[in-house]
């Protein structure tokens, strides 16, 4: 019979085969295991020595099968028997006189729940820090109304009921003293008897260590109530076992001092019930979230990831946040960051925050800053973290004669109780810089609370920590803070993180907890493996990329040389062309058209400027300046296209383009001058334009109208280009002399206005710096009454005599009149403050506004604090206006003009009947006179106009403007007939030569009105 041979088959035996071995061997190694698991505990059981704990015994205790009783020194002691291999025989005392009198006679060996401050130092050994920690509150009744919640000192002038032992007394005293408080203390024996005292004003406030749930409010709390464990006087050496097991303890169970003050001593959870005027302060608080000052990088209480608000304090104030909502709907709470404690104290001082979300700070500090703070969210011990010391670091010990140590601000009373002068304080404004001092040591310790030093060893990398507990005498409470107008906050915050809903402890264990992800599974390598993970990466990452760079590295030369040639053509556009409008800039245009030119003996330069168009830009804002520019420059760009060999454009300066035209020498009144004013003109469709809203609110445009002057040099065969173009610069001031849209070529004579302009510029530079400026003063009468009714305030020059309507131009153009208008201002205040203290009648002194000075922008300000400085009413003072100030009703004229009404300025709107005059801006200009310019006057006011009915003209404006509910200021008037023409008219206020000249400010006070011929 054949035999096949199967491989399948044989597979599958070997593997039954392998599986039971593998099973045989692990039930044996599991039995070894066991036995010697159980040698190994019964060897280790009978080490543990036996101890006698003396442990008070309070009525809340909790007692199991009636056999054993549980509280918080009971299950303490199990945990730190553990590490001091004890075998804890409790008994126990109705109080501490019964308790240390065993210990004194032998009958125990450790006594817990003692007062280090009872007063008998001299015959124990105490535990070097305390193992309970907790804190005490003053309460009064509700109905207490003569003392104030807020005021920390009132607790001097009661009498405060307290029930325990005479060492938690004296230790209470004793906290008073460090306060510099005086307390009245009345002993009671127990809580019960307390609270009767109470009801029965036998006291006027108590002191619990549990919050009552109704009928009470807190005056101060955050009382220290410390225990510790006291050791006969002869054994010193239990009491180091001791000191020493309770050090690992707290190394491994870091929260266990916590876990169990909630779990023994806290208040049982009980349904939130707060008052009505917890109720309404809360109910006119909705809508707004309370804002909670945080620190930034306060781990683990706060700290940003991923954008969200993460931590302790964001997680317990979402948790108090949901339990008033069941009580008021709409309730909320927010974090805002701080730099660090101090930051947040104050911005809760100014108002700027509500609550400060979770402060060490002591009450005395508390009560310094008016900061009332809530009961204690949560109690703990200090803590020291270390670096444990890299193996193969021989000088990692630092070279300091005094160790240094790193703590917070708000913890440096608590660190300093213990440091002493062993240790070199230093503060940080957050825990992150703390911990980053310790890693690059220069710091060589870290000072913090528990919770705060096991969330820094369990997330951060960079080697391995120490961490020991401070043995202190001061214990770190973390309570909620408010300002003191604020209080009731902190009585809600407190009662609302007793009740129901909020677990601070499960909150801190998960935010504490190591992190099990891969970032911080990498942090937690030790640099070595960190290296080779590293070495092994890369290897295999350079390996891919060089395959890839050796694909593609033809493409990369490619790419790169197109990129290189378009970078270069870049870099010439940008040197030769104007950005924003395309057109060649300056520099290139005067090289390309000299060249251009030298041939041609016969063309025109041509120098166009945009009017007013600072105005533009500082009215509605660059972004509209350079959408008009790109639009005034498109026109004349399409202009020169129709002749593209003889017409060339370019941009000159900011407002200004030069065009070149060949073969042809222009005149002002060219067809090819008209077509670029004309084309110009038009009203440019801003809103179309435009491609983001960046018009101010209120201006409401759609268009804009620009005017142009154009001023002209044609070549005479004998100067140069550059020559030509400095001739048409000259032109422009004079074609802008003559108006808008106008045009100019130049000549000879006009190199003498330049001249002129010059002098006038150094004339006024140094008329600003040494103080050149004086005022005349022009009045203004009242023709129906024939008195003084104000002065018109007019600038002079002191050096020489040159006409304002000279050197204000000039000013204008410079950028001088913003100045100058300030000056004027001045010395306008100061001489009405002369007259005041001279006696003399005060009349209203008008003072003119030029539109360029709507630049200055503080100018309403300083004329307000200039009257406000010298007690000048806004009744004497005038501003008058020109009507290109009112130029598309722009948004910057609208601000002023509201200033000045809200501060009851009168207002004038000078030179009305030129310029852009039109009845329009009566309806929305809010001035309150009209004042007709002189050129009006000489045209309709005369005999020869009388006869032709033209002043009737005169007589129809005074009548508008009165129906405006506007008076009508004349000026220009020289002769009696004008005079009484005017009053028929019904005109109000005239000015002019007819009645005087401007004259000085000492005529001005022995001025007296003319009477009528």
């Amino acid at each position: 019979m054949a035999c096949k041979f199967n491989p399948a088959d044989t597979e599958r035996k070997g593997s039954f085969l392998f599986r039971a071995i593998r099973l045989i061997f692990l039930l044996l190694s599991f039995l070894c295991v066991s036995d010697l698991a159980t040698a190994a505990y019964g060897k280790g059981a009978s080490e543990f020595t036996p101890v006698r704990v003396g442990v008070i015994h309070y009525p809340d205790d909790v007692y199991v099968s009636g056999k054993y009783l549980y509280n918080y020194d009971t299950e303490f002691m199990g945990r730190v028997a553990q590490f001091g291999k004890w075998d804890p025989r409790f008994v126990f005392y109705s109080n501490r006189k019964d308790l240390l009198n065993a210990l004194k006679e032998g009958k125990i060996q450790i006594a817990l729940g003692v007062d280090k401050a009872w007063g008998n130092e001299e015959h124990l050994i105490f535990s070097d820090g305390p193992y309970f920690v907790g804190t005490s509150q003053i309460v009064v009744p509700d109905t207490e109304k003569r003392l104030d919640p807020s005021d920390f000192r009132t607790v001097e002038k009661m009498r405060i009921g307290i029930s325990g032992n005479e060492g938690y007394i004296h230790f209470i005293k004793e906290w008073g003293k460090r306060y510099n408080l005086n307390l009245h203390l009345v002993s009671f024996p127990d809580d019960r008897t307390l609270r009767l005292a109470v009801t029965e004003h036998k006291v006027d406030a108590a002191i619990f260590d549990k919050m009552p749930r109704n009928g009470y409010r807190r005056i101060v709390v955050s009382l220290p109530k410390m225990l510790y464990a006291a050791f006969p006087a002869n054994d010193s050496v239990l009491a180091q076992q001791f000191n020493y097991a309770m050090s690992m303890t707290a190394g491994h169970y870091p929260l266990l001092q916590l876990q169990l003050y909630g779990k023994y001593n806290q208040q049982e959870d009980h349904a939130l019930s707060l008052t009505r005027a917890e109720k309404a302060y809360l109910m006119a608080h909705r809508g707004k979230p309370f804002i909670v000052a945080v620190v930034h990088g306060d781990y683990p209480f706060y700290y940003r990831e991923l954008g969200i608000d993460s931590g302790i304090i964001p997680e317990f104030y979402k948790e108090i946040e949901m339990v008033l909502q069941g009580q008021v709907p709409g309730v909320s709470f927010t974090c805002k960051e701080y730099p660090s404690v101090s930051a947040a104290v104050a911005a809760v001082q100014k108002g700027e925050a509500d609550i400060l979300g979770m402060t060490s700070m002591d009450v005395l500090r508390a009560a310094a800053d008016n900061i009332h703070l809530s009961t204690p969210f949560m109690t703990e011990n200090l803590a020291m973290l270390s670096q444990d010391e890299p193996t193969g670091e021989k000088d990692f010990r630092y070279d300091r004669k005094v160790p240094v140590i790193a703590t917070m601000e708000e913890d440096r009373t608590s660190v300093s109780a213990y440091a002493g002068t062993k240790y070199v304080i230093r503060t940080y404004p957050n825990h992150e810089e703390a911990y980053q001092a310790l890693m690059k040591r220069q710091v060589d310790h870290v000072v913090t609370t528990m919770s705060q030093a096991t969330w820094l060893m369990n997330q951060h990398r960079n080697g391995r920590f120490i961490m020991d507990i401070i043995p202190s005498t001061q214990n770190i409470s973390l309570c909620g803070g408010v300002s003191e107008r604020n209080w009731i906050l902190a009585d809600i915050l407190s009662e609302t993180a007793d009740s129901t809903g909020t677990n601070l402890l499960s909150i801190v264990q998960a935010n504490i907890a190591p992190r099990s992800d891969f970032a911080t599974s990498l942090q937690r390598m030790s640099p070595e493996s960190m290296l080779i993970c590293a070495a092994l990466l890369l290897t295999g990452v350079c390996g891919s990329a060089f395959l890839i760079i050796r694909n593609i590295r033809g493409q990369e030369v490619q790419k790169r040389n197109e990129m290189l040639i378009k970078s270069q053509r870049r870099v010439i556009y940008a040197y030769e062309y104007d950005g924003l409008t395309g057109l060649l800039n300056r520099d290139t245009a005067m090289s390309k058209f000299e060249k251009l030119l030298a041939d041609t003996k016969s063309y025109s330069v041509v120098i166009i400027d945009l009017d007013n168009f600072r105005i533009i830009n500082e009215s509605y804002g660059h972004e509209i300046g350079d959408i008009v520019l790109k639009v005034i420059s498109g026109r004349i760009r399409n202009i020169c296209q129709q002749d593209a060999m003889s017409r060339f454009v370019a941009r000159y300066s900011g407002d200004e383009f030069l065009m070149i035209v060949k073969n042809r020498k222009l005149t002002a009144d060219d067809a090819l001058v008209r077509e670029v004013l004309a084309s110009c003109n038009q009203s440019i469709p801003l809103k179309e334009l435009m491609q983001t809203e960046t018009i101010l609110p209120g201006d409401k445009i759609e268009s804009l109208v620009t005017y142009l002057g154009v001023g002209i040099a044609v070549s005479d065969g004998k100067s140069s280009f550059r020559r030509l173009v400095q001739n048409a610069v000259v032109a422009i001031n004079t074609a802008k002399k003559a108006g808008s849209n106008s045009a100019c070529v130049y000549e000879e004579a006009m190199q003498e206005d330049v001249h002129r302009n010059n002098r006038i510029r150094d004339l006024l530079l140094d008329a600003m710096k040494n103080d050149g400026f004086y005022m005349l003063y022009q009045p203004q009468i009242d023709i129906q009454k024939g008195t003084v009714s104000g002065t018109e305030a007019l600038v002079r020059l002191k050096k020489e005599r040159i006409s304002p309507g000279l050197f204000i131009p000039v000013a204008e153009k410079e950028g001088f009149i913003r100045r100058i208008g300030r000056i004027t201002t001045r010395l306008v205040i100061e001489q009405i403050v002369r007259w005041r203290e001279a006696g003399e009648p005060l009349y209203p002194v008008s003072i003119n506004y030029s539109s360029s000075q709507l630049g200055d922008a503080g100018y309403v300000n300083y004329l307000l604090q200039l009257m406000e400085k010298n007690h000048i009413p806004s009744s004497l003072i005038k501003l008058e206006f020109t009507e290109s100030m009112f130029f598309n009703n722009n948004h910057v004229t609208q601000q002023l003009l509201k200033k000045l009404q809200d501060a009851d300025i009168s207002l004038s709107l000078d030179d009305f009947g030129t310029g852009y005059s039109s009845l329009k801006y009566l309806t929305y200009i809010p001035v309150d006179y009209l004042k007709l310019d002189k050129s009006i006057i000489d045209s309709y006011l005369t005999e020869e106009a009388e006869a032709e009915g033209k002043d009737r003209f005169i007589r129809d404006v005074i009548s508008l403007a009165h129906d405006l509910g506007k008076k009508i200021v004349v000026e220009g008037v020289e002769t009696a007939w004008q005079a009484k023409r005017l009053k028929s008219f019904g005109c109000d206020i005239i000015q002019g030569y007819y009645y005087s000249r401007p004259i000085s400010p000492e005529e001005i006070a022995t001025f007296t009105v003319r009477t009528e011929d």
